[in-house]
């Protein structure tokens, strides 16, 4: 036999089995790689086999962006994010004298391997089987890396059918009372790494035998190791190592032996307790506190921050994930890209620290342009660029939008696809040919690996496509999934309620058969007990989704049928459990989505806020949702917002510190001592705000007269202009987002005007209110006041209807008065006093604690500043006077009366 020899240390061809069995040819060219202390590594000081980069930022971060929890539920950390492995084969083998582990780390193919076992096989010890071991994975990896066809499995296969791996396992078999615990453990894992199920005799003794040793003398390798197998299984068999574990909190008196701690807690995280995570957390900021870990202990810093970002406990933990980061703010520059990646994904889910976006940023970009020049993994390159693309400028995107075919053609598989999808998301990419390319491309994929978890994840991915880029459909593609599900129901499939939930909303919105939409229905309603809150979330969404999309098959009576059985279980849901923050968010979120928010329990997951003793970025993201959706006032939970952003300037990102300044001019609530720091934090982001962002904020700082002259400066000048026209050509919503823009600018030049004459701020926005009321006024207020007023006044010439003022407000009704308060014609001498009628209906006043939004407020003030008296006339306040003389009586004190509640004050 022919054996191919590695010339150079640095490859791991890993060919003997391919020879062997004549899998691939002699020819077959085996590409090199540069090393590079900036990129991931491999086992054997190469880059890691990048055919794993899919575990590693997706589950191992337990990653949650806007609608992460829509395509997946939170997953069991896998601990490939710092390559734990290595770090406990560095602390085996590390430096090591002993020529026959160097002798098996050196060999560059399985036969070779076998062949140095052989030669020293009376020798042979546990460290020598345990590198072994290591080794056969390392081979295992890269043959599959460089042939597709030789896959794990038929790795596994050919060692089976070797006597000497046999040979290997008989050794360990015979050794395993005396077998040194760490070596033992690191075997348990990567044989199971191998493909040896965990269930068989020969692991399941191993198992025993390491659990055995945890409980006598705790080490931390085989709790890492012991670990790695996803099932409850570990954590039956080790209820007793809790105690321990807090006994090793107490005992920590390194970075490195909160690092081995930290790996632990990754490990048992379904057995941490609220006691365990509160003695972890003292420990940790009291190594803060001493400067016992520090930015230059980054590796450290980073694990901590996986086992803090777990959603069960991210948001209480925010404040401290974000002290975290900004220890490291300086090392930035020196993380290789798994650890960018990961900064960036614990960023992303917590949405802070913003003082790190910079660095972050650079680093992401460095390593960007060196992939560039290289073969890499296209996973690695997305992840990089959605860390630059999400927190990037409006102006910036149009440059990546521009980038964005060439990631298109060389993502090749599902993980680097579903990726890509958000990056489209972040871009607001609205190319009808480059959508049906991606499309097809996913269509390919799903072809070749047409699985039940794979049609899950393209499901939630196309619906949040098709409304995140411009109502994009492919109708090939619905078709391919609407067969999938039809043909599953059809055989009587066992499927679960994630699956039940996904198949269920894709059907509500792009299905045709109403007939296997009933079967999803009646299979969701029976067993409705049995749905989570992210079920719930799914479907509120497909039915948000429904106004928009016109050819489904759905009916009213089946909606209202969902959407009864989706309250119903969201207050078992709350009545079922004690107050869980990530749950109450999706359930709050769900109840907006399907607009079902006037019941008594959504009120009960708004007041839930007021409960919690923490606060964070993602925590005030999801009030302002929910609390501007819905017009929610409830002071107690804005002061929390803005009494976090006072004190933690550092952490808020620009777009989150606009959005509590909007939320409290958009409810007409005067906060304390927040403009100044929210000020700085805007202005600290502005290049990274879009464009109806910043103009937003200086609008809501406008409102409560903090307005800076630099914002005016900034705003009003050619420069600005020009940009924001260039932002709005690009943009991707053509229908919505250029209106909502010149509105607000419109709004903002009005009150710049009014409220700051004196920057002499030209209103040019006159012929755009020409044409807003022409088409946008609504002039059928459904009552007949106007004939009451007639009847009160006596001349109906008295009264002005629909007057539009200077600067384009619009007011219902105006009545003159004398110095008699006397009704007198429109173009009398005599007028003393104008009253403005402004009719307004419910939706004009917030919920909870009720009074006017900024919106009607700041209309009011600037009425009073042009010279009118204002007159708020509620639309519920009318429909309720049932007699003639009721609403006679009602409109006169409307115009004479005294002190009532409308013409409060608007002094602060």
């Amino acid at each position: 036999m022919v054996l191919w020899q590695s010339v150079n240390t640095q490859l791991l061809p890993a060919l003997w089995f391919c020879h062997k069995k004549n899998i691939i040819s002699h020819s077959l060219s085996i590409p090199t790689y540069r090393r590079s202390s900036n990129y991931p590594k491999f086992k054997h000081n190469l880059n890691k086999p990048c055919f794993v980069a899919s575990k590693v930022c997706s589950k191992s971060l337990h990653t949650d962006d806007e609608n992460e929890e829509l395509s997946d539920d939170f997953p069991t950390l896998e601990m490939d994010q710092f390559d734990q492995f290595q770090t406990a084969r560095d602390v085996l083998f590390k430096n090591s004298k002993d020529w026959v582990v160097n002798n098996l780390n050196r060999c560059a193919s399985v036969e070779e391997l076998f062949n140095v076992v052989n030669d020293n096989i009376d020798i042979f010890e546990d460290a020598h089987i345990t590198q072994t071991i290591l080794v056969l994975r390392d081979l295992q990896n890269m043959c599959h890396y460089y042939s597709s066809d030789i896959s794990p499995k038929k790795f596994l296969n050919n060692l089976n059918d070797d006597h000497n791996f046999h040979r290997i396992l008989k050794l360990i078999e015979t050794r395993i009372d005396t077998f040194d615990p760490q070596y033992l453990s690191v075997l348990f894992l990567y044989l199971k790494k191998l493909g040896i199920a965990v269930e068989e005799p020969f692991m399941q003794t191993i198992s025993l035998k390491l659990r055995d040793h945890l409980l006598n003398a705790f080490c931390w390798i085989c709790v890492l190791d012991f670990y790695s197998e996803n099932s409850v299984r570990p954590y039956y068999m080790s209820l007793n190592l809790v105690p321990t574990i807090l006994a090793q909190i107490g005992s920590c008196n390194s970075a490195d032996d909160l690092g081995h701690l930290t790996e632990c807690l990754n490990r048992l995280n379904n057995m941490v307790t609220t006691k365990i995570l509160d003695k972890y957390k003292e420990k940790l900021q009291d190594f803060v506190k001493h400067e016992k870990v520090t930015g230059a202990n980054y590796p450290v810093l980073l694990k901590i921050l996986i086992f803090l970002n777990y959603p069960k406990w991210s948001s209480q933990n925010a404040t401290l994930i974000s002290k975290c980061i900004l220890l490291m703010e300086n090392e930035i520059p020196l993380f290789n890209v798994k650890e960018i990646i990961t900064l960036y994904e614990v960023l992303f889910n917590n949405e802070e620290p913003g003082n790190i976006l910079n660095s972050l940023q650079r680093c992401s970009a460095n390593h960007l342009q060196r992939f560039e020049t290289e073969d890499r993994e296209s996973y690695f390159k997305l992840k990089l660029l959605s860390s630059l693309v999400y927190f990037t400028s409006p102006l910036h995107r149009i440059q990546f939008r521009k980038d964005i075919y060439k990631y298109l053609k060389h993502s090749n598989n599902i993980a680097s696809i579903l990726l890509l999808r958000k990056i489209f998301t972040y871009l607001k990419v609205a190319d009808v040919y480059l959508c049906a390319k991606y499309w097809n491309l996913c269509l390919e994929l799903l072809e070749r690996d047409l699985s039940g978890l794979n049609v899950v994840k393209f499901c939630q991915n196309y619906m949040n496509f098709n409304t995140d880029v411009n109502s994009y459909r492919h109708y090939r593609f619905e078709h391919k999934i609407m067969k999938y599900i039809g043909e599953t129901i059809k055989n009587g499939t066992i499927l679960s309620p994630t699956v039940i939930s996904t198949y269920l909303s894709f059907s509500m919105v792009y299905g045709k058969n109403s007939l296997l939409l009933e079967q999803l229905i009646e299979k969701f309603v029976t067993n409705l007990d049995q749905y989570k809150a992210v079920d719930i979330v799914r479907i509120s969404y497909a039915i948000s989704l429904l106004d928009n999309i016109r050819d489904n098959c759905i009916q009213q009576k089946q909606i209202d049928k969902l959407r009864s059985s989706l309250s119903t279980r969201t207050e078992n849901l709350i009545a079922l459990e004690e107050y869980n923050i990530l749950q109450n968010d999706m359930l709050i979120k769900a109840s907006v989505l399907r607009k079902d928010y006037e019941k008594e329990f959504f009120e009960n997951l708004l007041l839930g806020y007021k409960e919690i003793n923490y606060m964070s970025s993602k925590i005030i993201d999801n009030i302002c949702f929910s609390f501007v959706a819905t017009a929610s006032l409830i002071p107690e939970i804005i002061n929390k917002c803005t009494e976090y952003i006072i004190k933690y300037p550092d952490h808020l990102l620009g777009f989150n510190a606009e959005r509590v300044l909007y939320l409290c001019y958009y409810l007409d609530y005067y906060p304390t001592d927040f403009f100044e720091v929210v000020t700085d934090i805007i202005i600290r982001d502005q290049e990274r705000l879009s464009g109806l962002a910043f103009i937003q904020s200086a609008f809501s700082l406008c409102y409560f007269n903090k307005l800076p002259s630099s914002f005016i400066k900034n705003i009003f000048n050619v420069e600005f202009l020009d940009k924001l026209d260039i932002e709005l050509d690009n943009c991707y919503s053509k229908d919505k987002y250029p209106q909502r823009v010149r509105n607000r600018l419109m709004q903002l030049n009005r009150a710049v005007c009014l409220e700051y004459p004196e920057y002499n701020v030209p209103w040019f926005h006159r012929k755009y209110m020409e044409d807003f009321y022409k088409t946008d006024v609504d002039k059928h207020f459904p009552l007949r006041i106007k004939e009451y007023l007639v009847e009160v006044l006596g001349k109906q010439n008295y009264i002005l209807q629909d007057v539009v003022t200077p600067y384009g407000y619009h007011i219902d009704f105006v009545i003159n008065l004398n110095s008699n308060e006397e009704a007198v014609l429109p173009n009398s001498p005599d007028i003393k006093k104008r009253l403005a009628l402004l009719l307004v209906r419910q939706h004009s006043f917030t919920r909870f604690y009720t009074h006017l939004k900024g919106k009607y407020q700041l209309k009011r003030r600037h009425l009073e500043m042009l010279g009118y008296g204002v007159v708020i006339i509620k639309f519920n306040e009318w429909i309720n006077l049932l007699y003639a003389e009721e609403r006679l009586e009602f409109v006169s004190n409307k115009i004479w009366g005294r002190g009532h509640e409308e013409s409060v004050s608007l002094k602060r």
